[in-house]
């Protein structure tokens, strides 16, 4: 059955990201949602849900570490982050919190129709039952260099992760989490380095996992 943006129900699919997250619900954003109501009308796909090599290695370093007192952090590219918090928690029991905060629109710098295709089609798959821990979703393509001519011919929804969008030490603290693993390509995001340094000096253990080969 042809399946396309105007034919969703956002809300309800917000409600699927949102639910269960409990004590982090404050952290998973409705701006994406609240700007699909104004994006053009599409066609959707659906969803790979095939394990693949990151799928299966990020589910490995999971279970290496997987306890009610660990919390997970997945900077991938959004579609590779989406796919593998839907897999780990079917398979796992981990609960992913997804942290997008860009304004999505059809000349955006940040999130196009794969994106969006996702965000709905992975949304619609999250199944809401036991839950063991958490792991917050984040987009390695939040923001990134660019040339100075893409600035006149794009749309800027570029976004850096703030001490509002990501929980507190003493959240943490209170919550027991004693391990913060956190699973990245190549490079740790400057804004995700200072927040890390900041659990560290706190006194909170940081294991970083490079799945960039």
């Amino acid at each position: 059955m042809e399946k396309r943006l105007s034919t969703i129900n956002l809300y309800d699919i917000y409600s699927k990201w949102f639910e269960g997250t409990y004590y982090f619900q404050c952290f998973v954003r409705s701006t994406n949602f609240v700007s699909l109501k104004q994006y053009p009308d599409f066609l959707l796909s659906q969803v790979p849900i095939e394990e693949d090599n990151l799928s299966i290695e990020i589910e490995q370093i999971v279970d290496k570490y997987l306890s009610k007192n660990t919390l997970y952090f997945f900077d991938f590219p959004a579609l590779e982050g989406m796919k593998s918090g839907c897999l780990i928690q079917k398979n796992k029991k981990v609960k992913p919190v997804i942290t997008f905060n860009n304004i999505l629109h059809p000349y955006g710098l940040v999130g196009d129709k794969d994106y969006i295709n996702g965000l709905l089609g992975y949304g619609e798959l999250i199944e809401n039952k036991e839950i063991l821990t958490y792991s917050f979703i984040l987009d390695s393509n939040r923001y990134s260099n660019y040339e100075k001519d893409d600035y006149k011919r794009f749309f800027n929804n570029q976004y850096e992760l703030t001490d509002e969008d990501l929980p507190s030490y003493e959240m943490l603290q209170w919550l027991e989490i004693t391990k913060c693993i956190y699973l990245y390509k190549d490079e740790v995001k400057e804004d995700m380095d200072v927040y890390l340094r900041y659990l560290e000096d706190s006194g909170m253990k940081i294991i970083k996992e490079n799945l960039g080969g």
